[in-house]
């Protein structure tokens, strides 16, 4: 039997609204009429079940990737290492930092890492993503609320007040569940959504990571880079100094003219104003590294304004194939966890054609007065299964299905997209880094002339051979192949750091997991650099 929640109570008409069970009579029949439930939504549901099985679930595209490395771009050692060298590879990637064997390198990322603004912000947005795919998860399953209320009952007005009117209290408590059955899995579909989601934003996060550490370390070789070209810079003006008071002493012997001494004052102003300028690229270095490291500003000044050589890159780096970059690459992993939300979204969408069947049920009491409500006769209950089904919405569920394909469409695209970007940029740098290498043997022989060169110059010049403008040009010479030689060790080591960020270094799945989470801390897992002194996070 199934008993009405609220009291059966006249109006001021004189009538009393139908039961719930009476109204819902439809659904289990009448005598002399034949029941409409069990012969019709048996009928519904297979026809919505065949309909929905006949459409197919769009199959994610396959990146075409070459199968090696272009002839220009191979030149590189270990640019072809595969099969046995990939967990060594792998390794090397996570942590390629650790072959420039630069302990302040090394710290500078761990602390990156853990104190960047970026990379806390998307750790934030993981767990948002992760809380609204449980948040579609629990969808699925039925809710249940409980309710107490008391209501003041009176009827009857005017004359009829005073002879038919009813007073009286209704207490009731109860607890309600609701639940949607998910019959073609558009709930389900849903949750994969979200979860899809979530695995994109830690992909994103993976990403923001893989950008930070090599910005720091680009940014570290060009603090290094300064202070040695400030060295340099300091040595020649002090080189030509000398030789300034060489010539002017010779003037002043009379065995030059004034021409030369201008030539070698304007040659050590030049140097001069040159280290100014070296000057301020460290300092502005400096002061983005404290920014990128969430350290306070003057913080790592005494710590890295004190010269040092600029980190060397190993010679041979495991760039795997380029399929290994559909692993390894965060941005392409998160445009395909974005292409699989975008599907899971239209399976959604296009599950809103079919019927939902949804059950509702309460139980509770209910009683005139509270000390009542826990008898043996207050007791109610019932249950109200619903289907529902959209017969007519003029289009509007059509034209969402569309606009859901077409968001597919577009992140299949831009799935596709990204993984030839990363091939592109894979390749640029490997050629970059192979072309350099090559070129500094060149450079300091270069180097290395202009050091004879100069000192001939200057043997002839106090001989009386040749005059000064002979040691200007040397000079001039050789300050150039100095400084060239110096940015060209600085580019080599920037040219790797880029290699190892197009191949996705910087990162490492947690083990037995294939799709690693922010660690307890809520930010990104600390990079685990193999120099001494550094702690930092697994």
């Amino acid at each position: 039997m199934t008993a009405p929640l609220r009291p059966r109570c006249r109006g001021a008409g004189g009538t009393s609204p139908r039961p719930v069970s009476n109204r819902l009579s439809w659904l289990r029949g009448v005598p002399g009429r034949p029941c409409v439930l069990p012969g019709v939504l048996p009928g519904i549901l297979l026809c919505a079940v065949l309909a929905a099985g006949c459409a197919a679930a769009p199959v994610a595209p396959r990146p075409d990737m070459p199968a090696a490395w272009s002839a220009g771009a191979s030149g590189l050692p270990s640019a072809t290492g595969a099969g046995a060298q990939a967990a060594h590879s792998g390794a090397t990637l996570a942590r390629w930092w650790g072959t420039f064997g630069d302990p302040a390198l090394d710290r500078l990322l761990a602390r990156a890492a853990t104190a960047n603004f970026d990379v806390r912000i998307a750790a934030e947005k993981v767990r948002e993503a992760r809380a609204a795919a449980r948040e579609a998860g629990a969808s699925l399953g039925p809710t249940v609320t409980g309710s107490a209320s008391g209501t003041r009952i009176r009827s009857g007005t005017g004359e009829a007040q005073s002879s038919g009117s009813r007073d009286g209290n209704v207490y009731a408590t109860g607890l309600d569940m609701a639940w949607e059955i998910d019959l073609f899995g558009r709930l389900r579909a849903t949750r994969e959504a979200r979860v899809a989601d979530a695995q994109a934003a830690e992909e994103d996060r993976r990403d923001t990571l893989v950008t930070l550490l090599a910005e720091v370390a680009t940014q570290y070789v060009t603090l290094r880079q300064a202070q040695n070209e400030l060295a340099l810079t300091r040595d020649i003006a002090a080189s030509r100094a000398e030789t300034l008071a060489l010539v002017t002493d010779r003037r002043d012997a009379g065995l030059a003219g004034d021409i030369d001494v201008a030539q070698a004052a304007a040659l050590w102003h030049a140097a001069q104003a040159d280290a100014a300028e070296y000057e301020n690229n460290a300092w502005a270095a400096l002061a983005r590294l404290e920014r990128l490291t969430g350290a306070a500003p003057g913080e790592l000044r005494p710590v890295l304004e004190p010269a040092a050589p600029i980190p060397v890159p190993a010679r041979e780096v495991p760039v795997g194939l380029p399929a290994d970059l559909l692993l390894r690459r965060p941005d392409i992993r998160a445009a395909e966890r974005t292409l699989a939300s975008a599907a899971s979204d239209l399976a959604a969408t296009t599950a809103e054609r079919w019927p939902t069947l949804s059950l509702s049920a309460t139980l509770g009491s209910q009683a005139s007065t509270v000390n009542r409500l826990l008898s043996s006769g207050s007791g109610v209950w019932s249950v109200a299964p619903a289907l529902g089904l959209t017969l007519f919405d003029s289009g509007a569920t059509t034209a969402r299905i569309e606009q859901a394909d077409a968001r597919r469409e577009q992140t299949a695209l831009a799935y596709l997209s990204t993984a030839r970007t990363a091939v592109e940029e894979a390749e640029t740098a490997l050629y970059a880094v192979d072309r350099q290498q090559r070129r500094l043997p060149d450079l300091a022989a270069v180097l290395e002339a202009d050091r004879t060169a100069l000192v001939l110059a200057q043997d002839r010049y106090r001989a009386g051979l040749t005059d000064f403008l002979a040691v200007a040009d040397a000079e001039r010479e050789l300050s150039t192949a100095a400084l060239t030689h110096v940015r060209a060790r600085a580019a080599l080591a920037t040219r790797a750091i880029t290699l190892y960020r197009a191949l996705g270094g910087g990162w490492a799945a947690t083990q037995g997991e294939e799709r690693a989470g922010v660690s307890a801390t809520g930010l990104a897992p600390a990079p685990t650099p193999p120099a001494a002194g550094v702690d930092a996070a697994s």
